[in-house]
């Protein structure tokens, strides 16, 4: 399948990640901050629901046929699904079911919300089987961007035992904490500084639970 990840204005890490698990999986993916097409599938990376009102991202999201939105704006599906012209929202995490998501459709799957019948059918998520993943799908001009000094944010971990109410961290990944190897994550440093990338930061405000 011909698949275009978009991910608005900035690369997102959770954008690059599933871009890999679908490379890996055969299809023909590349990945994009510009909004623009192939005239396949698009899947819709959106870090804040003020993305919903950005006419570029709605007039892009109206004229394609096959859009799927992930991002930290799962965790308000209805509003997506009322903003935009989607098929279907990632509510919760989303590498184990993607390739089924674009494949099959989301009739069934875990942690996705979509139009039934003029209704919002939700099912509860899943958290992933297995933290560690495949090297992630690396723009060529990741190495230019620049999100406060650095060119990327990549995870260690996920999970917070915190509840601070301004934060969705807890809400999105829960309370547990799950930790990706050393390995796994020296690999994809290592590729990405292979790839251009000088600046490397950990997402999040957390690194100290990494292994708790």
């Amino acid at each position: 399948m011909i698949i275009d990840i978009v991910s608005p204005g900035t690369y997102t890490y959770g954008s690059l990640v599933l871009g890999g698990v679908l490379r890996d999986r055969g299809h023909d993916v590349k990945i994009t901050s510009k909004l623009q097409s192939r005239g396949g599938t698009i899947l819709l990376s959106l870090f804040s629901t003020m993305q919903l009102l950005d006419p570029r991202i709605r007039e892009f999201a109206e004229k394609e046929d096959d859009v799927y939105v992930g991002g930290p704006v799962g965790l308000c599906p209805e509003m997506v699904l009322g903003e935009l012209n989607a098929r279907a929202v990632v509510i919760g995490e989303g590498e184990d079911i993607v390739a089924d998501l674009v494949e099959k459709g989301p009739e069934d799957l875990p942690g996705v919300a979509y139009m039934d019948d003029g209704a919002i059918r939700k099912t509860p998520p899943n958290p992933v089987s297995k933290l560690d993943h495949v090297l992630p799908l690396i723009p060529d001009d990741l190495g230019q961007q620049n999100v406060r000094g650095a060119n990327v944010y990549i995870e260690t971990h996920r999970g917070c035992l915190g509840n601070c109410t301004f934060c969705q961290v807890p809400r999105f990944f829960g309370r547990s904490i799950r930790s990706r190897s050393i390995e796994n994550i020296v690999a994809e440093v290592a590729e990405m500084k292979r790839r251009g990338v000088s600046r490397v930061a950990i997402s999040g405000g957390t690194g100290s639970l990494f292994g708790y």
